[in-house]
Parts: C-alpha cells; sequence; structure tokens
C-alpha cells in the first residue's frame, strides 16, 4: 500500500497533501487505464488527470512528479491482480488485460469488428495480434468530434503489431494512414 503523503505546490504557489488513502484511489484508477491501454506495463501516463492539481491536458505538462511516484505502487497493484493468490478486487479490466497480454489466438478465419471506433486500445491490440485471420473493422462514418478533442494514436507498434507508444494530440493533427485508438472530449 502506499504509506507516505506527496505534498504538492499548485499553480497559484500553494501546496497541498495528497494522502495516502487519495493517492491509493488514483493509483488503482490508474491501474484500470492501464488495463484499457494497449501498453505492456503500467506507467506515469496511465495515472489521471487530477482536477485541482494538474493544468488541463494541452496547457503544458504538470505535477508528473505525483505520476511518477505512484508508478512503483501501481506495479504492485498490478503484480498482486496478476497472482492468482492476490487480494486485491479482480474485476473484468484485469483478467480482459491479463488475457492481452498473453497472447491470445483466436480460433477464426475472418473476424469482424463491428463498433470498432468505440473500441479502447486493449480490445483493439487483441484483434490487431490475430494475423492469422482476415479483419474486417466496421466503424461509424458519422461520429464526428470537434476540434481540440484529445484524440490518441499509436505512436510506435511493437512485436507482434501491438502498439507500444501511444501519444494525444489534437483531433485536428489526425492525418490519413494514423491508427487512432481512443479520444476523450
Amino acid at each position: 500500500g502506499i504509506r507516505d503523503a506527496i505534498f504538492v505546490t499548485l499553480q497559484d504557489g500553494t501546496s497541498k497533501r495528497l494522502g495516502p488513502a487519495f493517492l491509493a484511489g488514483v493509483a488503482m484508477r490508474g491501474v484500470i487505464r492501464f488495463c484499457q491501454s494497449a501498453d505492456l506495463a503500467p506507467e506515469a501516463t496511465h495515472v489521471p488527470y487530477l482536477d485541482g492539481i494538474d493544468l488541463p491536458p494541452g496547457v503544458r505538462e504538470n505535477n508528473r512528479e505525483v505520476a511518477r511516484a505512484l508508478v512503483p505502487a501501481m506495479r504492485r497493484a498490478w503484480a498482486d491482480l496478476s497472482d492468482e493468490r492476490g487480494t486485491l478486487p479482480f474485476k473484468h479490466d484485469h483478467y480482459l488485460k491479463i488475457w492481452q497480454l498473453s497472447g491470445p489466438k483466436i480460433n477464426a478465419e475472418f473476424i469482424l469488428f463491428d463498433e470498432a471506433q468505440d473500441a479502447n486500445p486493449v480490445l483493439v491490440a487483441i484483434v490487431e495480434a490475430q494475423t492469422h485471420a482476415q479483419i474486417v473493422w466496421v466503424g461509424d462514418s458519422q461520429q464526428c468530434q470537434p476540434v481540440g478533442t484529445l484524440v490518441r494514436r499509436v505512436k510506435e507498434i511493437g512485436r507482434g503489431r501491438i502498439a507500444t507508444k501511444t501519444e494525444d494530440v489534437g483531433i485536428e493533427k489526425i492525418v490519413a494512414g494514423d491508427r487512432v485508438v481512443s479520444y476523450s472530449v
């Protein structure tokens, strides 16, 4: 568990204490975000935006020391969740991520992935890894998002055609051929 508080300096110069219980909750939300990603391990990028502490996304990077400080706790939590003798509550996101990391092979010659525009990166990674099958991605072309919508696109593809790095950019920066894996308004 997390035993120590973290003190952060806010934009106005004041200091705020983040207690262990709050930090544990943020770390567990980071584990869920990791589980919904195509990434291979929990990282600081999985720690969610902290309202009132972080600046709004896109303004500038802020207080990532909180995120970096939580990475060891997230990795310990993931190790517990990955262990059949673990004690943390085990949920759908956890077993789906464990399955994705195991490199599953879906026994099919043809995969039709409907509503692909709504799929989270872990599901996309599972389907993309099925190189033995013909894959048809079906999405709704009428789902338009406004300028400024943050879109997560694949930056680097690793072994097995799995996204190893992603980046968040404004939707207006997306070009033909980009692989978009999620967005948030």
